[in-house]
């Protein structure tokens, strides 16, 4: 019997162990009247939600059950978002925009705090740019050139402190925030350097989505063997990619749709750089994210585009965006004889130096 007491015992402590439980209190903007948590990642259903009391008062209380970050989300004609680390006893007002918990907590909001207060000008410049529009003045070219220049301007600076942030804090859990935030803008070498045992906040499991990037980014690095896969070609029959790639060759993979206008500019430099090594044994293959077969076909055949052309018929959603980290196109990679990846995410400039490289 006390043996059976004592495995009853240990097994409530390791329960306590790893239940975190969490209390948040809160103030709503005014006018509020629910409040949600969510968490974290991609495609997140709410964790909780809680009414706003008269006062503007509201409270969450649980288990992280794993998952330490989320968002205290008002949403309504007064929204409002902070994102919090689910930890003790936390404190949010989204009135001011502050949370006052542990130190978690408060290197949390400070990083937001100072993205925040620095993107403010440009958020005001895209508000009074879509007020002109709507007023049905046209926005000058001018105007978007000065947009999109203090957009560089201030993103840099908040790129600056967010890899500091991720150096200095890197045995905490909260930089896991800064992953999500900055996901598109930090470049894949800086992502792929930071899935290491040292850095903490990776293992938090709202960075699942950032981690499945980042293998697929490893995978397409320079020095790396392609990944294999299987899609239709015009006709619809299936094909591997090994059919086409590490066969002795230089092959460009090229990502494109006929509905894509920077991809449509770069075709006649792309088809140019076919007609001239083709013979040399240069070939590409087309990787089309278009949904519609026909039109598809049909400007394959009106441009002379005389390669090999597969595609899923899938848009976004189509096989390589993930499993090959395309995140915009027209998305360029130059594989290797023996299957390795030479160069990627070159424009047609880039890929015209490699090929006179090789083949002059």
């Amino acid at each position: 019997m006390k043996k059976k007491l004592l495995l009853l015992t240990l097994a409530t402590l390791t329960l306590q162990a790893f239940s975190q439980q969490f209390t948040i209190s809160g103030l709503a903007p005014i006018s509020c009247q629910q409040v949600f948590l969510v968490p974290l990642g991609a495609n997140k259903a709410p964790i909780d939600s809680a009414q706003v009391a008269a006062d503007g008062s509201f409270l969450f209380q649980g288990d992280v059950q794993g998952n330490h970050l989320a968002y205290v989300w008002a949403k309504g004609d007064n929204p409002a978002r902070l994102a919090v680390f689910l930890e003790g006893t936390v404190r949010v007002n989204l009135r001011d925009m502050t949370v006052v918990g542990n130190e978690e907590n408060h290197r949390l909001n400070d990083y937001q705090t100072f993205t925040e207060s620095t993107l403010q000008p440009l958020k005001e410049l895209g508000k009074k740019l879509n007020a002109k529009q709507a007023s049905g003045q046209n926005i000058t070219e001018h105007e978007l050139a000065a947009y999109y220049g203090l957009m560089d301007t201030l993103s840099s600076i908040v790129s600056e402190r967010a890899k500091h942030d991720l150096k200095v804090y890197n045995n905490m859990r909260w930089p896991a925030y800064i992953v999500i935030d900055q996901l598109d803008d930090f470049d894949r070498d800086y992502l792929i350097g930071l899935d290491m045992p040292s850095n903490a906040f990776m293992e938090e499991p709202s960075l699942e989505a950032a981690k499945s990037r980042i293998a697929a980014y490893r995978r397409t690095q320079v020095g790396s063997h392609f990944a294999d896969f299987e899609m239709a070609d015009t006709a619809g029959v299936m094909h591997k990619l090994s059919e086409f790639v590490g066969r002795g060759n230089y092959v460009l993979l090229d990502f494109w749709a006929t509905w894509c206008g920077p991809c449509m500019r770069e075709l006649p430099n792309v088809k140019a750089l076919y007609d001239k090594y083709h013979e040399k044994g240069f070939n590409i293959v087309g990787i089309s994210f278009d949904q519609d077969g026909e039109s598809w076909r049909a400007v394959i055949r009106r441009r002379e585009m005389n390669w090999i052309h597969l595609s899923d018929l899938s848009g976004w959603k189509s096989l390589p965006v993930e499993f090959y980290a395309v995140r915009a196109i027209p998305h360029m990679m130059l594989i290797g004889p023996d299957g390795t990846i030479v160069a990627n995410d070159i424009n047609s400039e880039r890929l015209a130096e490699h090929l006179a490289e090789i083949y002059e």
